[in-house]
């Protein structure tokens, strides 16, 4: 039993770990900085409003604000990163690796990446 509760353990602590992450990487993108807003690429709007949802407890929604800054910006790697913790934290595995795969393939040098 002490293995069982181990693993879950450190189960835990890598979601948490992934999120925290998250937040990192999402945070600057949620605050208003007038300066950036002229600059912004495509998918800005929805990662703001990803890092939103994400804070408010709606992981649903933040999906749907990630699935379409991927749709108006296939590059977007932040937003595969984003979705894969979120699917990570579902325990669906299968989609969090192929997000996570696609975010390192986009980026591989941001080690936030590794976590």
């Amino acid at each position: 039993m002490k293995t069982r509760s181990g693993v879950k353990f450190i189960i835990i602590l890598a979601v948490v770990f992934l999120f925290i992450g998250l937040l990192v990487i999402l945070y600057p993108y949620g605050l208003e900085n007038k300066t950036r807003v002229a600059n912004e690429k495509p998918s800005q709007k929805y990662l703001n409003s990803a890092a939103k949802k994400i804070n408010e407890g709606d992981k649903l929604s933040a999906i749907w604000e990630l699935g379409k800054a991927i749709e108006v910006d296939p590059t977007c790697y932040l937003a595969y990163y984003g979705r894969g913790v979120i699917f990570f934290d579902a325990e669906n595995y299968k989609m969090a690796i192929k997000d996570f795969n696609e975010a390192i393939k986009l980026n591989s040098v941001d080690p936030v990446l590794f976590l």
